[in-house]
């Protein structure tokens, strides 16, 4: 019998709006992209028993609202993403970590509004846009009743980007003193992001299955085993920039990617989570081993 703990596998996806003057960097140039992108990476996962997690600008909620209530009603996770520039309010220029709690909690809880309003329920889940958040925005988060994130990028930071993520802690954890919540980092090799200037992650358009994927899965699970971790996730991300609905290169990647999964769980025990269950899943363990974190 093994001994290896469970592994809790995330598939994410940020959704942003279409920009609304000109081309802008992880944007979908148009809805239809941004449709087929959403529905297609879903729909791929659901066929192989992976539920999504997908964080919505409110803009792109209200666009897409018929196509993710069913998605929603096939275990698709619908959460919030906030990045100030493509707010329609047109009041913020800068990335989320470039705020202060204060601003952070009035732009945070407005959208939360905004995608409560489309989408029928306030967000319990959330990503800054482009993984731009600091250390305030868990408390802000906290305050506002939201219940897990998806922040960090271990090891990188990216100052135009407002993503500062170079000494953030690798595996899930509560960043949060005296509040249940839960922060799931993106799998990431923060070393050889440092030393490369460039981020080797779990993003399925930064590379191949076997160039990039499979190798740094493989060394995180050397790793689960040689650090003995206490909670194992692998969680993985892309945007709504990419056509998944055809049979386009990184959908390729992501197929790629789902059948070497399907192999490794025939030796480890690979448990597929959307971001709230995988809370769920680590309040039920550290319940039972309140010791171990």
């Amino acid at each position: 019998m093994s001994t290896h703990k469970p592994i809790y596998v995330a598939f994410t996806m940020e959704c942003a709006p279409i920009p609304r003057k000109s081309v802008t960097p992880g944007a979908p140039p148009n809805w239809g992209v941004s449709a087929r992108a959403i529905e297609g990476y879903c729909l791929r996962l659901l066929r192989a028993g992976y539920p999504a997690t997908l964080f919505l600008d409110p803009l792109c909620a209200a666009e897409h609202t018929p196509m993710l209530e069913e998605l929603q009603s096939m275990r698709v996770e619908l959460g919030l993403a906030v990045h100030p520039p493509a707010l329609i309010d047109g009041r913020y220029a800068r990335p989320l970590v470039a705020y202060d709690a204060e601003a952070q909690r009035a732009m945070i809880s407005h959208a939360a509004e905004q995608f409560a309003d489309v989408v029928g329920r306030i967000p319990r889940s959330f990503r800054g846009g482009r993984f731009s958040a600091s250390a305030e925005t868990y408390s802000v988060l906290a305050g506002l009743g939201f219940r897990q994130s998806s922040l960090s990028r271990p090891g990188w930071d990216a100052a135009g980007l407002g993503s500062f993520w170079a000494n953030a802690p690798v595996d899930a954890h509560n960043p949060v003193p005296d509040a249940a919540f839960f922060e799931l980092p993106l799998t990431t090799d923060g070393p050889a992001s440092q030393e490369r200037k460039l981020p080797i992650e779990l993003t399925i358009e930064m590379g191949t299955l076997d160039a990039l994927h499979w190798p740094l899965i493989e060394q995180t699970l050397d790793r689960f085993a040689r650090e003995d971790t206490f909670f194992c996730t692998l969680c993985i991300s892309t945007s709504n920039v990419h056509d998944y609905y055809t049979d386009t290169q990184h959908a390729k990647t992501l197929e790629a990617l789902i059948e070497r999964l399907g192999a490794l769980a025939g030796e480890r025990e690979l448990v597929p989570v959307t971001l709230s269950s995988a809370h769920e899943y680590y309040r039920r363990a550290r319940a039972e081993s309140p010791e171990a974190v």
